[in-house]
Order: C-alpha cells, then sequence, then structure tokens
C-alpha cells in the first residue's frame, strides 16, 4: 500500500487509535516477548501506535489490512516500537560501583586459573548498546590497572533486533557520550565525518571485545552459549514481566552463572519474596547461596551507613544552586555544606566547610571559576567537578578549565532535564571522588576532535538588547567592561529617562528620531523603554533585513517587556536569574522565543553562543 505525504498531512489531524488496535498490538508483542502491556501500559501502547500510523499516513482501520499485507515487517516494527526503552551510559551508576569496588577484586584470581584467562559477561536486554559499551569502559580501565593479564568478553543481546544493529554499529549522538565521566571515557570514541560530524563511534579497542545477538529471554531454557557468565546485567527488564516468568528468567539467569558470579537487575526490581536460592549482596544484586563459607563471594552488602560526600557548590545563579540542592541529598550520598556566588567567596568557605568536592563555575563576578584554578587548585585541593552554562567543546574556557585542574564538567542542568541531567552529576561527582588519587584528567582524543572556538561572522547583521533598571546601572558597568570589544551593536534600553554611568567605552544616547542609520558593531546605544516601538520598526527598515537579536532582561520581568519582545522576531531572550520561582515563572510568559535563565555575568557568553550556531545553521542549510 503506497502512502503519500497528503495522506500522511490528513492522517495527522484524523487518526485515532481504537481500544480494539491497542488490544490486538499488546497482545502480539506479549506473546512473541513475553512483555506484559496491561491498562497501566495502554496509553503509552496507544501514542507509540498513534505516531506510527501518522507516519504510515494511516488510519486505524487501514492499518488492519496494511499489518495483514506486511505481517513480518510490521510484527518486528510493532516489537521494536514497544520494547525499546529510554537508556543511557552508566545508567544506576552504584552497580558499577560495586562492580569495581566487589565483584571484579573477587573475581580476578578465579579467572586466572583459567586458559583464557577472560571474564565473561551477558547483557541482557542490551537495547542500543549502551549498557555493553559502559562495561566495557569500565573493564578496560579496571583491568589496565589492576590485571593487566586478564581479557574480557561481553554479550549483548535484545529482542528487538533494530537496536541489536543499532548497537553493533556503535554508533551514538555526542551528546551522549559527554554524559560519560571521563575517566571512563579514555580514547576509545572517534568523532565521525562530514554529514555524521556531530556522532562518535566506539573505537576498536572497545568493540572488539563485544558481540551482539538477537535473542528473546524467553527462550532462555532452549539457549546455550557455550559457557556460564560470570557477570550477568538485566535491569528495567523484569518490571514488564508478570511474577511467574520474572521467577523463570531468574532462575534461568542464575543456572547461567558461574559459582563466584553476581547477577545485577534494576535498582527499582528485586527477587525477594520468589523463592529462590540466591544470595542477596546488595540493591538488585545477587550471588549463588553459598553452600560453605568462602573467602570468593563477599558478605551480604550491608546499609550503607558511610558520611555522605560533602560538597561545596560554587556558583551565582540561585537556581542552579537550588538544582543542585535537589540532586545531592543525603538520600543519594550527599550533602552541599556550603555555597559561594565566586571564586573569593569559595576559598574563604573552603577554609571551614572542608568540602570532599567543589562544583565550579565559570562565568562569575569578583573572580570566575578559571581564575579561581588558576590561584588555588593544586595538591590537597578537593577534587573539582565544573557544572556551567559553558560548552564542553569550548577550547578557550572548558578545556582550559580541564587544563589547569578540573576532574570533570558538566552542562548545566535545567528544570526541563532536571532528572536525567541528576544521574550525570551524582555520577560523576563520585566517579571523580573514587579516582582522586590517580593521575588528573587529560582531554580524550574525541574531546579535541571536537574542540570549537566561537567566532560571530557577519556582526552587522546581528543585535545585542539589554532591559535594564536605573538600579541595575552599576552591575552593568562591570559587565561592559568584560565584555569582548568585537562584538554585535549593543542597545541598552532603561526603564525610564536613560542616566549615564562611567565607562570606558563610548556610549551614543538615542534621542527620538535617532537612529540616523544602521547600529554599527562594536557600539553602544542607550535608548529608553518608550521608543522601542519606533526603534524596532526604524532599525529594521535601516538595516533592510531581520537582525538576529539577543535580548538580556535584567532584574524582574514586566508586563512592559512581555508585549514588546512579542513584536521583535528572531530573538533569543535571556532573563536574569534573581531567583529560581521569579525567573522560571517569567519564562513561561515569553512563549515563541528561545528563552534562558541565566546570571548576567553569563550573558556575553550565551548571547555570544547563539550567534554563533546561529551562523552554523545557515551554514548547514
Amino acid at each position: 500500500m503506497a502512502v503519500t505525504n497528503k495522506k500522511a498531512s490528513e492522517a495527522h489531524w484524523s487518526v485515532q487509535v481504537s481500544d480494539q488496535t491497542v488490544a490486538f498490538v499488546s497482545r502480539l508483542v506479549a506473546e512473541l516477548t513475553g512483555v506484559q502491556l496491561g491498562v497501566n501500559q495502554s496509553g503509552m501502547v496507544r501514542s507509540r501506535v498513534l505516531k506510527h500510523l501518522m507516519e504510515l499516513g494511516l488510519t486505524d482501520r487501514e492499518y488492519v489490512a496494511f499489518f495483514q499485507q506486511n505481517k513480518e515487517t510490521e510484527t518486528q516494527a510493532l516489537v521494536s516500537l514497544l520494547t525499546t526503552h529510554h537508556s543511557y551510559f552508566f545508567r544506576e551508576y552504584s552497580h558499577f560501583e560495586f562492580l569495581e569496588t566487589v565483584t571484579l577484586p573477587a573475581l580476578i584470581e578465579v579467572v586466572r586459573q583459567r586458559p583464557d584467562r577472560t571474564i565473561r559477561i551477558w547483557s541482557a536486554a542490551c537495547s542500543r548498546g549502551q549498557e555493553v559499551y559502559s562495561l566495557s569502559m569500565c573493564l578496560s580501565r579496571f583491568l589496565a590497572t589492576h590485571a593487566p593479564d586478564l581479557r574480557y568478553q561481553i554479550l549483548g543481546t535484545d529482542v528487538d533486533e533494530q537496536s541489536v544493529v543499532l548497537a553493533q554499529n556503535g554508533v551514538y549522538v555526542r551528546d551522549e557520550i559527554k554524559e560519560v565521566p571521563m575517566a571512563y571515557l579514555g580514547n576509545h570514541w572517534a568523532r565521525g565525518q562530514g554529514e555524521i560530524s556531530h556522532f562518535v563511534k566506539a573505537k576498536k579497542s572497545l568493540r572488539e571485545s563485544c558481540s551482539f545477538q538477537v535473542f528473546n529471554l524467553l527462550e532462555m531454557e532452549h539457549k546455550t552459549f557455550g559457557q556460564l557468565f560470570d557477570i550477568i546485567f538485566c535491569r528495567n527488564v523484569f518490571i514488564y514481566f508478570s511474577p511467574e516468568q520474572v521467577e523463570k528468567l531468574a532462575k534461568g539467569f542464575m543456572q547461567k552463572l558461574t559459582a563466584a558470579g553476581h547477577l545485577f537487575v534494576g535498582i527499582s526490581e528485586s527477587l525477594r519474596g520468589l523463592g529462590l536460592p540466591v544470595h542477596a549482596l546488595g540493591p538488585s544484586i545477587y550471588a549463588h547461596v553459598p553452600k560453605q563459607v568462602s573467602t570468593l563471594l563477599p558478605a551480604p552488602m550491608v546499609k550503607n551507613v558511610a558520611a555522605p560526600v560533602r560538597v561545596l557548590c560554587v556558583d551565582d545563579s540561585p537556581s542552579i544552586l537550588l538544582l543542585l540542592k535537589k540532586i545531592l541529598t543525603r538520600e543519594f550520598g550527599f550533602e552541599i555544606v556550603d555555597t559561594a556566588a565566586n571564586g573569593v567567596e569559595a576559598k574563604a568557605k573552603m577554609k571551614v566547610a572542608k568540602p570532599d568536592l567543589v562544583t565550579l563555575d565559570i562565568h562569575m563576578p569578583v573572580q570566575d571559576g578559571l581564575a579561581y584554578l588558576q590561584e588555588n587548585f593544586g595538591p590537597g585541593h578537593p577534587p573539582v567537578v565544573m557544572v556551567t552554562s559553558v560548552s564542553r567543546d569550548n577550547l578557550e574556557l572548558a578545556h582550559k578549565a580541564i587544563a589547569l585542574g578540573a576532574a570533570d564538567f558538566v552542562e548545566k542542568p535545567s528544570l526541563t532535564n532536571l532528572l536525567e541531567r541528576a544521574e550525570e552529576i551524582r555520577t560523576k561527582l563520585r566517579t571523580v571522588l573514587r579516582a582522586k588519587s590517580s593521575a588528573p584528567s587529560q582531554l580524550t582524543s574525541v574531546d579535541k576532535a571536537f574542540e570549537s572556538s566561537q567566532s560571530i561572522r557577519n556582526l552587522e547583521n546581528k543585535l545585542r538588547v539589554i532591559f535594564i533598571q536605573k538600579a541595575d546601572v552599576q552591575r552593568l558597568s562591570l559587565i561592559l567592561e568584560t565584555a569582548e570589544m568585537i562584538a554585535p551593536a549593543t542597545l541598552l534600553v532603561m526603564d525610564g529617562t536613560p542616566v549615564g554611568f562611567e565607562s570606558k567605552r563610548s556610549i551614543e544616547v538615542l534621542h527620538e528620531e535617532a537612529p540616523s542609520g544602521p547600529f554599527h558593531p562594536n557600539r553602544i546605544y542607550l535608548a529608553k523603554l518608550s521608543q522601542c516601538p519606533y526603534l524596532l520598526s526604524r532599525v529594521q527598515s535601516l538595516h533592510k533585513i531581520l537582525l538576529t537579536t539577543s535580548v538580556m532582561v535584567f532584574g524582574r520581568f514586566s508586563s512592559d517587556l512581555k508585549n514588546i519582545l512579542e513584536t521583535w522576531p528572531r530573538s533569543q531572550v535571556l532573563l536574569e536569574d534573581c531567583d529560581a520561582t521569579t525567573s522560571y515563572s517569567a519564562k513561561e510568559n515569553t512563549v515563541g522565543h528561545l528563552v534562558e535563565i541565566i546570571p548576567c555575568t553569563s550573558f556575553a557568553y550565551v548571547a555570544r553562543q547563539f550567534f554563533s550556531n546561529s551562523e552554523k545553521k545557515k551554514g548547514a542549510a
């Protein structure tokens, strides 16, 4: 059945997925894979099938006939659609910590007795391969230090054929790799070329020890792998099976586990209450019940009562500090012992707080993060993880921070991606703390491959606008003095009659009839808020082009500004981070623009990044 673009467009507005189709698809996938898709999952099934029908350009009724005509390919498509779940590198990092501190040390002497000296690992339900390559990075790093005479082999299996193909390719978006702690990255990844230059590929050093197969876990009793496994990861999978199926699968895994092996299931999953002969070692970690006391099996893991990791957070953003307080809690083994708004404050508070770790921003008043590292970092200083709005690929700032001693780098979280970034931050902090006795972090080959410098072309087609109040004049003076000299024109818009202020840079005051000509790069203009409607139309006509504009709002966001911004096209809007509640409330009133909430000290950098990216997009187009 041919599917036309016109038909797909019409289906976008008319298609609905019936209860009968949801039930049919759920039953089909359950029969093939064992994944239980009941009432609680019906919303997910409906939304994914709806997207599939829209892509095909078919209605619910038409899909029935289409499925019968394309049964084999559509069956696989539905399995892929409903069994592929979100995953990421080093997910549930506590398991990797246990692996390195308990499992692998206990296995070393056991594996050395084997002729092939190989540790065997099975990643069941490996999805697109992130877990497999996380294990490979972990094993590569651990064995290089503790047992270079040993090898490892990892088998990744999944019921979805498409996921297995993607895992075999080992290609991921660059941003996914940024989440990996630098201590594990090594030189295992290479940047793509040409059209895939925003992707990375696992090198032979990672892939040569990994293999992949399509495999349905429900067929485990009929499958012989020709070997037992020392480590089995089957995480966040049991939640999709019935208790009877979980019991059957767990028995199958234990039968394929060596005597000293460990089985890891998802943190939210448990084998308790199933009556299985398993020995719980820790949260969702199991081994065979020992027949006698063995030195090869660690004692059951007791509840972690260790003191929390003490963290000093250095940032001038109230919102970021609030988010970090939500992320670094005692529940996860952390405690924020103090905060500082700049490098000078951090130095003073360091002596009293005595933190184990420091999170550090780059753009801050008084003393920025780079100046702090240059002045204070050295032997005896706690490990530092950069948490900043600066891109990790930035040569002048991010890479310089690493060169000055920072152990890792996190691009700042927001309320929209808090949960995802939370685990990245905690993982990197824990990795850095455990590796603090190791050599300092070095830029990896893939980091160097993505090195970039912000460059802005066509300055005359860009404009920076700063809305300020009289109370903001002193703070603005500091920003203007530190801003780069080569930049687009800057328009200062003051609420009320413009007042002068000291500045080494000349400022042209605009009167009602001004400007008489286009704005010029590297110049600063001053106007009052009431002039904005006139200025907007006048500037656009003088420049004869729609200017790409970055707008910064100092202080509180008003309804007058909202009305002005609604008429200001192609603009990035930067709201000053006064406090989290006010800032995010203001963000909701700026629909239609690219909005970020940042401290005023980051304005110049973020605006420059916006202009640079807009040039790249034009070039790509």
